[in-house]
């Protein structure tokens, strides 16, 4: 059995995900993502309640396999006239609906909604999966660099 199974945990709405207003697949569903872009924002989203740094490998493994694959995800742009009209539908994407998110978290989540706003223009897609992947490789630093310090405060606290 998985490390990170949890016993007895709560199927639909953990605890893990009401840490924002608006659940990540409700997000995602919502803001009418392609489905590699989903699994990389739901992994964003998720992994300091989950699976960590192992999360964000997913998220940035997710993303550069939606690098090679526009002429797929394009095929998922939203039917909606003008970016506008596309942004008026989806959830807003600020601190107060995502108070548990860090800054670089909500760009990735500006970013994706921005992508697929614009599907159908392949070299604003390639810019714009560029930039999730930057912000992905800065979380992962970010999330190391944690986990370096967790780790050399319990060496001080076991005295090693």
């Amino acid at each position: 059995m998985s490390d990170k199974y949890i016993k007895n945990e709560e199927l639909l709405h953990p605890e893990r995900y009401m840490q924002n207003k608006i659940e990540s697949w409700d997000f995602t569903l919502r803001s009418l993502f392609p489905h590699t872009i989903a699994t990389v924002v739901e992994y964003v989203i998720r992994y300091k309640h989950k699976g960590g740094l192992q999360d964000l490998e997913k998220a940035i493994n997710w993303a550069k396999k939606a690098s090679q694959s526009w002429e797929c995800i394009k095929l998922c742009a939203p039917r909606v006239s003008s970016h506008q009209d596309y942004f008026k539908l989806v959830p807003m994407v600020t601190e107060s609906n995502f108070p548990d998110l860090s800054w670089t978290q909500i760009l990735v989540l500006r970013r994706a909604q921005i992508l697929t706003a614009d599907l159908e223009d392949e070299k604003e897609f390639n810019n714009n999966i560029a930039r999730i992947i930057e912000l992905l490789e800065v979380l992962i630093d970010l999330e190391k660099q944690r986990l370096e310090e967790v780790e050399g405060r319990e060496e001080i606290a076991n005295g090693i």
